[in-house]
């Protein structure tokens, strides 16, 4: 019985660090960042009425909690977008969504960082992606993959800003299930 449970824990451990294909889009079993190695814990598609938006894959460190990535961090969320975006839509959509399960008061005093936030997108073609970084005691790094971007300051604004997809409520429960398990 200890070995067939050992067994059947080891095997999900591999399953976990599989690297996953979603949609075409190839997300690695791991990925690095100045908070340190992370592994894939999941990934899947948003979509929005027909379009098909973004696929995403969730990385987060061994032994952290998938059920509860925004506790502690730190947190890499990648976003491959299905259609190309302009930085004027990135803003529509992140005014739209942003604190959706925060009182409105916190939300704005989030505001100056948030504007500063959308001041750091620009425009992503089809396959193109946003990998959104939170690095606790720091704030939340915005790359394309390769350039930074920039970084906003505060664990809270990386809190709300990742509370877009893996909040309560997140923008798509289905894709929050893929990406965590909840």
């Amino acid at each position: 019985m200890r070995n067939a449970l050992l067994l059947t824990l080891a095997a999900g451990a591999l399953a976990a660090v599989e690297p996953r294909v979603i949609e075409g889009h190839r997300y690695p079993a791991s990925a690095s960042s100045a908070a340190g190695a992370m592994a894939l814990v999941g990934a899947g598609e948003a979509d929005w009425g027909w379009f098909d938006v973004h696929t995403a894959a969730l990385y987060l460190p061994p032994g952290a909690d998938p059920a509860a990535p925004l506790r502690t961090g730190p947190v890499r969320l990648i976003l491959t977008y299905q259609r190309d975006f302009t930085a004027a839509d990135f803003t529509k959509v992140t005014l739209k969504t942003f604190g959706a399960g925060l009182p409105p008061a916190e939300v704005a005093a989030l505001r100056p960082r948030l504007d500063r936030w959308n001041a750091l997108y620009g425009p992503r073609k089809s396959g193109e992606a946003w990998h959104l970084t939170w690095l606790p005691g720091t704030g939340i790094e915005l790359s394309d993959g390769t350039t930074v971007r920039g970084v906003i300051e505060g664990d809270d604004f990386a809190r709300a800003m990742l509370g877009i997809w893996l909040g309560d409520p997140p923008v798509d429960a289905d894709l929050r299930r893929a990406l965590t398990g909840r």
